[in-house]
């Protein structure tokens, strides 16, 4: 009886690490977006690149602290960058 559960837990260790690697999810890349605005002033600030997943609103709401407070948020434009641009929501 030792010899068969010493032989079948090899087996069950490789069927139980198979599933593992059936169930786990895609490594999904994130997308980018470059963002730029204008200053309170008119000047036009840096770009800056920022991640997200929901689309082009939600790049515009993570690129606003990137600025610092300089941006005006009406003028943020996001644009995808790479071949990673999700459909907006």
């Amino acid at each position: 009886m030792r010899t068969k559960l010493v032989a079948g837990l090899p087996v069950a260790f490789l069927l139980s690490s198979a599933a593992a690697v059936l169930a786990a999810p895609e490594a999904a890349a994130v997308p980018t977006y470059s963002c730029t605005a204008q200053a309170y002033d008119g000047s036009q600030l840096d770009p800056v690149v920022v991640e997200a997943r929901q689309g082009t609103t939600q790049a515009r709401l993570r690129a606003r602290p990137e600025w610092r407070g300089q941006a005006k948020f009406d003028t943020i434009q996001c644009t995808p960058t790479g071949d990673n641009v999700q459909p907006e929501r």
